[in-house]
């Protein structure tokens, strides 16, 4: 949906690791234009929110994800958004700065401080990484 029909759009996202790393890209657009985010983007019209982020991923990095699993969803209000975040595996040192990604760069998650980052980010990739290792 879109914000004039009054529902918020829908967007997914994904925090993929491989050990201790996680990927981010540079956002190319606004909103957030500049800094570090998770790969990700707008779900289309009738879409599934895992289609969309497989979709996204392979649009925005060139990777596909081993074992995506839903996390949370977090609402935003500027722009209004749903954003709905997954975590998985992939080979994130291969990951390719495509479509709305201005680069890539792989961190350590306890390093994520470091950089200028989407809101709330932080809270995803931890909550991210807690999901992923209560399932091992």
């Amino acid at each position: 949906m879109s914000p004039t029909s009054g529902e918020p759009t829908q967007a997914v996202s994904a925090a993929l690791f491989n050990g201790d790393r996680v990927l981010l890209v540079e956002r190319s657009n606004p909103p957030f234009k500049g800094l570090w985010s998770l790969p990700g983007g707008k779900v289309e019209p009738g879409e599934e929110l895992l289609d969309a982020i497989k979709r996204e991923l392979m649009e925005e990095t060139n990777l596909v994800a081993e074992q995506l699993h839903f996390v949370h969803t977090l609402n935003f209000d500027v722009p209004r958004h749903e954003l709905h975040v997954f975590a998985g595996y992939a080979d994130i040192d291969h990951a390719v700065a495509l479509d709305d990604a201005d680069a890539t760069a792989v961190i350590r998650v306890q390093d994520l401080g470091n950089c200028h980052t989407t809101p709330n980010l932080d809270v995803s990739v931890q909550a991210a990484w807690e999901s992923l290792n209560l399932l091992k």
